[in-house]
């Protein structure tokens, strides 16, 4: 007789129910109180404390943000290290610390929450730096930024420099304070208040520093609102050249030949703006020469001059002298004066030079009269007598 070896299929799939609740047991018991885990956090920030005592020493901390590789292990539940967003920092003590110098601190681990313990320290120290502080005064310089064809804003900050305090290794990259004034609004005289950003020499911002303090956060800048004209570029020699030189305006070329201007008056008829030339060479930069009423933008107040000058030499020459307001019936004979004169050679010719002596009321006799010279393209030196005859 042969046996029935298959187990009645209720058996069966009351296992199976069994299997599956058990399941779903332990999934519920892993959810409820899951287990602890380890995870490591590297590249801790260094959090400095009693740094407001070490700073009333005159000493401060620097290098905290350069220091990588603080680790640590750090267990609790999944959960509570899934939803832990930072918080963790070592905390270095710097209160006992009275001068300068190269420390190794021990770092204390501060966690986010007490349902997190720590397993583990991955590093033995923390290596600090400790500096004196020292102050240093820099200049303010302001830019306006946003697009206006309206207007040309002229900022006026109400100081041109602040005073910092500060680690040296810091200050030494500060060159100046930068601010910044949007325009692009702006069509009257307004006054704003606005924070800064340090530049070094290269006129590039530098990050938020650790231990800079400055005497003020916030400046004052009056913003000055000019009507924006364009005007033609007139190529001038300046004050010292002109002793020297005769700018020749045929042959001189400016780039560009007109610039956008500000005029604080906007019925004002300004149409010129003079490029002062400094020097005689084949190209200079010249700077646009302001006047009261007008603001020229700093990004605009250059242009590219070629001079063409002719140089000036001062030379004697014989002229004639005519005699005017004679008396009726008298004959005069007025001798030849021999003046210096500047200017260009080739101009330096009797025929640009007007003489004459004035003889009103004058009668019979012989006479040193004074001689009234002038010129539309010399420059005349001194003053000249001329001998008179009349009879």
């Amino acid at each position: 007789m042969m046996k029935n070896n298959k187990k009645p299929r209720g058996k069966v799939k009351t296992m199976t129910i069994s299997v599956v609740v058990a399941i779903l047991i332990w999934a519920a018991v892993i959810y409820i109180n899951p287990p602890e885990m380890t995870t490591t956090i590297s590249n801790l920030p260094v959090r400095i404390v009693g740094e407001e005592t070490l700073r009333e020493r005159g000493l401060a901390v620097v290098g905290r943000n350069n220091i990588l590789g603080l680790s640590v292990s750090v267990k609790g539940k999944r959960n509570d290290l899934l939803n832990m967003s930072g918080g963790i920092y070592v905390d270095v003590d710097v209160s006992d610390i009275t001068r300068k110098g190269e420390y190794d601190f021990e770092g204390n681990v501060s966690l986010p929450s007490s349902k997190l313990t720590l397993d583990d320290t991955k590093f033995d120290y923390v290596p600090l730096k400790v500096e004196e502080i020292t102050t240093k005064e820099i200049p303010v310089r302001t830019e306006v930024v946003g697009k206006n064809d309206a207007y040309l804003i002229e900022p006026l900050p109400e100081t041109n420099k602040i005073t910092l305090e500060g680690a040296k290794s810091e200050m030494d990259n500060i060159s100046y304070a930068l601010l910044s004034i949007d325009s692009a609004n702006m069509n009257e005289d307004v006054t704003v208040e606005t924070g800064f950003v340090y530049m070094n020499s290269d006129n590039i911002p530098i990050p938020e520093s650790e231990t800079i303090r400055a005497n003020t956060d916030i400046i004052t800048v009056e913003c000055k609102a000019y009507h924006a004209v364009t005007v033609n570029v007139v190529p001038t020699l300046s004050k010292t050249l002109e002793k020297s030189y005769v700018l020749n305006t045929d042959k001189t070329t400016v780039s560009p030949q007109t610039v956008k201007i500000g005029v604080y008056d906007k019925n004002s008829s300004v149409t010129d703006v003079n490029a002062v030339v400094t020097e005689i060479k084949d190209e200079v930069i010249a700077p646009l020469e302001e006047a009261d009423g007008i603001f020229i933008p700093p990004a605009l107040n250059t242009v590219t001059v070629r001079p063409v000058a002719d140089k000036i030499i001062q030379k004697p020459i014989t002229v004639n002298v005519t005699a005017i307001n004679v008396i009726p019936g008298l004959t005069v004979r007025v001798n030849p004066v021999t003046v210096t004169v500047s200017g260009k050679e080739n101009d330096i010719v009797p025929e640009n030079i007007r003489a004459s002596v004035n003889l009103s009321g004058m009668t019979q006799g012989e006479y040193s009269v004074e001689v009234e010279i002038s010129s539309d393209n010399l420059t005349i030196e001194g003053k000249y007598y001329a001998e008179v005859t009349i009879s």
